[in-house]
Parts: C-alpha cells; sequence; structure tokens
C-alpha cells in the first residue's frame, strides 16, 4: 500500500502540459520583406517572436539578433529563475548589440520588438511573459475561458534618433 501511495504522488505531484505551437509569417501588402523571426525551443517550453521594425532600417536583422540571444539564453539555462534571468539579460545585451550594428552601419533607427513566452518546467501552471516593444500578446487564462488580448506599452529594443 505505501508503494502505491508513493507512486500516486510521484506521477500526479506535477500537473502535465501538453502544449503545441505554430507560426506564420508574411510580409504583409506595404513592405518588400519579412522581418519576423520566431525560435521555439519545446524541450525548454520557451516560445519567441521577434518582428523588426516595419519603417526603420536594419528590423530583419534586429529581430535575428534577438531571437538568437534569446534561443541560447533558454538553452544554456536549465533552473527556470536563471533562465528568466538569462532572457533579462540576453534582451538587454541584444539592445547594446543591435545599437552598435546600427552606429556601425550607419542606421538611424534600427530596432524590434520582442516577446516571449516561458513556461516553468517544475509548475507547469506558471509561467513568464516578457515582451518589449507595441506588438500586442494575446492571452488565454484557461481553455475554458474567452481569449483576451493585453496591450502593453513598452519600449523599442534598439538604436532610435
Amino acid at each position: 500500500m505505501k508503494r502505491l501511495f508513493k507512486w500516486i504522488r510521484r506521477r500526479f505531484s506535477r500537473p502535465s502540459l501538453h502544449m503545441s505551437a505554430a507560426s506564420l509569417s508574411e510580409r504583409g501588402l506595404v513592405r518588400r520583406d519579412n522581418q519576423d523571426h520566431i525560435f521555439v525551443r519545446r524541450s525548454a517550453r520557451s516560445y519567441c517572436v521577434a518582428d523588426g521594425m516595419g519603417g526603420g532600417e536594419g528590423g530583419a536583422e534586429a529581430s535575428r539578433i534577438v531571437c538568437s540571444a534569446l534561443s541560447s539564453a533558454v538553452a544554456d539555462n536549465h533552473d527556470f529563475a536563471e533562465r528568466v534571468r538569462g532572457v533579462a539579460e540576453a534582451i538587454h545585451a541584444s539592445n547594446t548589440k543591435i545599437r552598435e550594428f546600427a552606429a556601425s552601419a550607419g542606421y538611424r533607427q534600427m530596432a524590434t520588438t520582442v516577446t516571449i513566452f516561458l513556461v516553468d518546467p517544475g509548475n507547469c501552471r506558471s509561467g513568464v511573459v516578457g515582451h518589449v516593444g507595441d506588438t500586442t500578446t494575446p492571452l488565454r487564462a484557461s481553455w475554458s475561458a474567452a481569449p483576451s488580448r493585453t496591450r502593453w506599452p513598452g519600449t523599442w529594443a534598439g538604436a532610435g534618433t
């Protein structure tokens, strides 16, 4: 009987979470190129989208820089708290790298928005949404609830005038 209770505690102590992700990105009707970058790390339960500033120079490069840094940050950290700190540091480091790239290329307004979603693997009922920019982030508290859209005013990650 003791073994049964021990098995039940181990089996059901952490709720399971099944997530799926899909992405579709297009340049739209106005732009010549697509400046979006996306990464999904299922093993780290991390999902990110960066949208280069459409009217600015080097938006595609800015979104690539921030996605690359964030992808590395979540891959290198196994502890959830460390992963969250790593994401914050990667965003700040990306901002510096984007500014340096913009200065060397002579760009005056190289920027991107970024949204990243991290699920705590130790407690799949909690997670963190990191957001920089003016892109809307859809949130859903539970599958039974109606989706809501939340807009956070933020700052551009990148070089501006």
